[in-house]
């Protein structure tokens, strides 16, 4: 009789156990679903970060709406984990970029020229291309992206479209609609106002947990 001894690493507390934790977001109604959404009406994309990633990118009508504003060549804003999307979009293929660097071996194996973050704030343009390592990078990554836009950072009057799942980053929404110039948010219910369309996304047939 073979036995076999097992080993759990890595042993002891803090934040060496895990490399993030998970809490429940904030709740927006969503307005459209992906094969509604005409990339035509918009002047740039934002692909947020969180676990939402690990499903989308296996959304062909995900990756299909992110291949026409690749192919338009407007602004593309990617953080955290967003680059999974990108990846399976066949977008990074000979693209510089970052992301959060447990990403780094589906970039690199997508032929992205893979750019270590020297900090978790770090960011990279390539192009239309805008990436980001993590939240923490949220003023550069905005700032980068309205100035892709053509605005300033103190608003700008283009269309947006912010893709992402049933759960996302809401500091990222926040951040956007700040400097976008939109209405704030409002309300027990977290509800977006916005002078300027900014359409949240999902299956609404599918929840993403």
């Amino acid at each position: 009789m073979m036995q076999y001894y097992c080993s759990l690493a890595p042993k002891g507390k803090g934040r060496s156990q895990k490399t993030y934790s998970e809490s429940r977001g904030h709740n927006f109604s969503l307005n459209a679903t992906f094969d509604e959404i005409e990339a035509s009406k918009y002047d740039g994309l934002i692909l947020p970060g969180g676990r939402a990633p690990e499903y989308l990118a296996m959304n062909e009508s995900v990756t299909d709406l992110v291949r026409k504003f690749s192919d338009s060549g407007k602004p593309i804003a990617s953080i955290c984990h967003g680059q999974l999307i990108l990846a399976a979009a066949g977008l990074v293929k000979g693209r510089r970029c970052t992301a959060f660097p447990p990403v780094k071996p589906v970039l690199v194996a997508a032929g992205s020229h893979w750019v270590e973050p020297e900090t978790m704030s770090a960011c990279v343009v390539d192009g239309n291309l805008i990436t980001g390592a993590t939240y923490e990078g949220h003023p550069e990554f905005i700032r980068l992206f309205i100035k892709a836009l053509g605005g300033t950072i103190t608003g700008s009057d283009k269309r947006v479209l912010f893709l992402c799942g049933v759960r996302h980053n809401f500091l990222m929404l926040t951040s956007c609609l700040k400097y976008l110039d939109q209405e704030t948010i409002y309300g027990s219910g977290k509800s977006v106002s916005s002078r300027h369309l900014f359409t949240r996304l999902s299956e609404r047939s599918e929840s993403i947990n």
